[in-house]
């Protein structure tokens, strides 16, 4: 009856487990080997410093002897010492690590007769062979999938031939009065190793909570009322030397939480073997898609003046009433010329705005809502649905990344006019009658900005934050997803997770 409740629950357990395609896909070479080399393997070696023999008390009629706080130490190991296997077709994590050295360090009394004195105790133990075994799984943690793992083949092999007595000495009592204590120090040792080899996988499990803990369930994107799912949709996959490491990616509103839907991710690869950077990250158009969606709904706008448009080094100011009156006539009616002139862009909540990739292309339909201000009035607010395809490319310049782009095809559609102090346009009209001759002028005039390409501002960012190296970033546009890659020396990768284990990121 036992067995039959148990495997009902299984299967409850499992079916409400969601796996599902991820929006953002990490490949890391070796990056995992690093962080249990020179990270959790060290946090785990110092939970061996627990172990703690028996104190022994060994009386007799005419003498006692008494051996106690024993402490524990190790010897710091060495790299040959520590062995890390990945294997991908049981996506198993081995680790082993051999014939590393212990002391411990205990305190001593003696009495024989009338006389008492107090003394220290050495002992040294070799350990031949600490292993064990790490299988990555997931558990439901609410609406969403969180990091668990198996643990097996924990094993801690040490024989009595491996301890050994190094020192005892207890004042003036001579040697065959301490004699008979040996033995029972090396049994007391090898009795706690044995002890310790049952525990040994419960403390394995709180060091690795301990690093699972500090990689979130999201991360809140500073300045922004938005955070990315950070959810595990699959398990993690396992190689000899790489971890693939599927994420949710979706951006969504933080007051308003994440429910997984069934909107799923179109598929896409996790590894590309013609590409020797030893980072890669895919990225979903479907990451694009909640993106938008969640900056729709949050009101989150833009502000276009004449300061965010300096980096564009145009020739004169054009965020003042003289050029804006071009395209808007009556605007000249309210204000003098050289009012200066700024735009807040967001997202029309009606119209659509997505976009799809392809083998460097980007076709889409952005839908602009944009609120024109002069000096302190709003004169007026309009949208537009435009649809589009470019070709896009990338290239390195002083060791960034710029975006090139050509806007190759564009098409305006359901022009609103929302009057301020302005009352009306023309403009809707005007595109209407010379569209043909409109979008010719917008393409150029678009392609004349883009053609100088745009540095792309966030790889600054990650630089700053995780105080890395992080240059040469390769970008693709490919089917349905972006691939960005880039490489990072091993004293880098240790920083890099240093770093993360520090971040507070919730």
């Amino acid at each position: 009856m036992k067995l039959l409740v148990f495997l009902l629950l299984s299967i409850v357990l499992i079916s409400g487990q969601k796996v599902y395609p991820p929006g953002v896909n990490f490949m890391m070479k070796n990056i995992i080997i690093d962080k249990f080399r020179e990270i959790i393997i060290p946090d785990i070696m110092e939970e061996f410093k627990v172990i703690k023999p028996a104190d022994i008390d060994h009386k007799h009629s005419s003498y006692e002897i008494r051996i106690y706080d024993m402490e524990a130490d190790i010897t710091p190991l060495r790299a040959d010492q520590v062995q890390i296997i990945m294997n991908d077709e049981d996506n198993t994590l081995f680790a082993r690590v051999t014939d590393f050295e212990m002391h411990f360090q205990a305190k001593a009394y003696g009495r024989a007769l009338f006389i008492h004195a107090h003394g220290d105790a050495r002992i040294r133990a070799k350990v031949d062979d600490f292993t064990f075994k790490i299988e990555p799984k997931l558990r439901q943690d609410g609406e969403f999938n969180d990091l668990d793992y198996q643990i097996d083949e924990v094993k801690v092999d040490v024989s009595t031939g491996d301890i050994h007595l190094e020192h005892l000495s207890i004042g003036i009592l001579p040697s065959w009065l301490l004699a008979p204590i040996g033995n029972l120090i090396l049994d007391s040792c090898t009795a706690a190793y044995e002890l310790f080899e049952t525990q040994i996988d419960d403390l394995v499990v709180k060091i690795l909570n301990s690093h699972r803990e500090d990689f979130p369930n999201h991360i809140d994107i500073p300045g922004y009322p938005l955070s990315m799912s950070l959810s595990f949709p699959d398990v993690p996959r396992l190689f000899p030397d790489r971890v693939e490491l599927p994420l949710d990616g979706t951006i969504f509103l933080t007051e308003e939480g994440y429910h997984p839907t069934e909107d799923e991710a179109p598929p896409m690869p996790s590894f590309n073997a013609d590409n020797a950077n030893n980072i890669q990250v895919f990225f979903n158009q479907h990451v694009m898609k909640t993106t938008f969606d969640s900056l729709k709904r949050s009101g989150l706008t833009y502000q276009i003046n004449s300061e965010t448009l300096a980096p564009l080094g145009l020739a004169d100011d054009l965020m003042k009433v003289e050029y804006m009156s071009m395209l808007f006539p009556r605007m000249a009616c309210h204000y003098e010329s050289s009012t200066p002139v700024s735009i807040q862009l967001g997202l029309d909540q009606n119209l659509v705005t997505e976009v799809s990739f392809a083998p460097n292309k980007v076709h889409g339909e952005f839908s602009p809502s944009l609120q024109f201000h002069v000096g302190d009035d709003v004169a007026f607010s309009f949208s537009v649905r435009a649809i589009f395809e470019a070709t896009v490319s990338f290239e390195i310049v002083d060791k960034e990344t710029k975006v090139l782009a050509n806007l190759d095809q564009l098409d305006l559609a359901d022009f609103t006019f929302v009057p301020g102090t302005v009352e009306d346009s023309d403009l809707g009209e005007i595109l209407s009658i010379f569209r043909e001759q409109a979008i010719p002028v917008i393409i150029n005039a678009a392609n004349g900005i883009l053609a100088d390409g745009v540095m792309i501002p966030v790889f600054p960012l990650i630089k700053d934050v995780f105080e890395i190296d992080l240059e040469d970033i390769e970008l693709d546009i490919k089917d349905n997803y972006v691939e960005a890659s880039f490489t990072l020396d091993i004293h880098e990768r240790i920083r890099l997770i240093q770093k993360l284990l520090k971040m507070n990121l919730q």
